[in-house]
């Protein structure tokens, strides 16, 4: 407790008890309070309140893409997994990865390939 008296009288009285003290637990918080250990509790950390803002809907194209990550398991039981790339103004899927694992550098290199694949498609900007 001297070390760090937040651990609480809990952990006090299961270490008494470990130890095999006779005290009982009403003895032991009335010691525990004469050394004024019993601090206060910490009050919750607040937020500040965020300034909420409407979403803004995509006007054209290319504008915003939502991502994904699906999963699903054969009736062999073996599992796969999916990553969708989803343009937001049309819903249209731009890519589908489908594998039983899908690591980070092969989830880049969809987004990658994605953008590079919008910025060649004619009339239309990323």
């Amino acid at each position: 407790m001297a070390l760090n008296p937040r651990h609480g009288f809990g952990l006090l009285y299961d270490s008494a008890r470990h130890q095999g003290k006779p005290w009982g637990k009403t003895v032991l918080w009335r010691v525990y309070c004469e050394l004024r250990l019993n601090l206060p509790r910490r009050g919750k950390k607040r937020l500040p309140a965020r300034v909420k803002e409407p979403l803004q809907a995509a006007a054209q194209p290319n504008q915003g893409w939502s991502c994904d990550f699906m999963s699903d398991a054969l009736w062999s039981g073996r599992r796969f997994r999916t990553f969708n790339v989803i343009d937001e103004f049309n819903r249209e899927g731009l890519r589908i990865e489908v594998d039983t694992s899908l690591p980070a550098a092969r989830v880049i290199r969809a987004l990658d390939g994605t953008r590079c694949a919008a910025v060649d498609s004619p009339g239309q900007r990323p």
